[in-house]
């Protein structure tokens, strides 16, 4: 039997469930609360990542900081930046040259990898480069 939000399979017919998709809110290591986007059953990944932030650490973290080292090096319209070692922390270094990615593209300044931020840094600098990243990162589609 599966229950969400007090419905369970036995007060519904088997036919009529579909995979639940929900948000929740979590509280981060600093205590601040952090969308978190989870579904169950078949999903489009990217569409339902966790958005990526200063704290987290992980896979999603390393396809972040490998895409803003990619955008970094191209430096076409930008001062070149330090490059980030790829270590799938989300420190300092990791949020001050997403938040300068950001304003180079002209969208909320927070320092968050949320959909818009997920989508044009997935899309133009981690997807051509690297592999296995697009059901970490929080994308529109």
């Amino acid at each position: 039997m599966i229950t969400i939000y007090g419905w369970s399979t036995k007060s519904c017919p088997a036919a009529s469930l579909t995979p639940a998709i929900y948000s929740v809110v979590r509280l981060n290591l600093t205590g601040r609360p952090r969308l978190s986007t989870q579904a169950t059953g078949m999903r489009r990944p990217g569409q339902y990542a966790d958005y990526i932030q200063y704290g987290d650490s992980g896979q999603g973290v390393r396809c972040v900081q490998a895409g803003l080292n990619n955008w970094n090096a191209s430096a076409q319209t930008h001062t070149q930046k330090p490059s980030l070692v790829v270590d799938g922390v989300f420190g300092n270094a990791t949020r001050n040259l997403l938040m300068e990615y950001q304003q180079w593209r002209y969208l909320g300044v927070d320092g968050v990898v949320g959909p818009d931020t997920g989508d044009t840094l997935y899309y133009t600098w981690i997807a051509p480069v690297l592999s296995g990243c697009y059901s970490v990162i929080p994308t529109k589609s």
